[in-house]
């Protein structure tokens, strides 16, 4: 990530799994401050590209849209995977950026679900340390 001046990164569903994960990746590759800007969900980007679909998982997006097959679950072959597709269907970056959210969005609702009692759930899941953070 170096390479880029605060990216946004784009992931599939992520609003409810993976920024929390990229962000305390990102947090401790830094160590000094957090070097992306914030994240783009994909999964509401395709449910305004591809219209009355009954399905948006990942997988099934890419097996319907694109003639690519991969290993699904696989992290690197997700990305690599949804990269492709976004490229394929020739999404915007205004479409991308229409649904972004910033760094801030993440560790607000890590705060929220530590007040709802949710972030025991997510401390054990993934041994996440909210003062490491910041």
């Amino acid at each position: 990530m170096k390479q880029f001046n605060k990216p946004l990164l784009v992931c599939h569903n992520e609003r409810a799994f993976d920024s929390i994960i990229l962000l305390k990746a990102s947090f401790n590759c830094s160590h000094t401050s957090l070097p992306i800007v914030g994240f783009v969900d994909s999964l509401n980007v395709f449910k305004e590209v591809l219209l009355g679909r009954k399905c948006y998982k990942l997988e099934t997006l890419v097996k319907e849209c694109s003639s690519l097959s991969y290993k699904a679950h696989s992290a690197l072959e997700d990305v690599q995977a949804l990269q492709s597709l976004v490229v394929h269907l020739n999404i915007s970056s205004a479409t991308l950026l229409k649904h972004s959210f910033r760094v801030q969005y993440v560790v607000s609702s890590i705060h929220y679900k530590a007040k709802t009692n949710v972030y025991n759930y997510y401390q054990i899941l993934f041994q996440i340390k909210l003062p490491s953070l910041f």
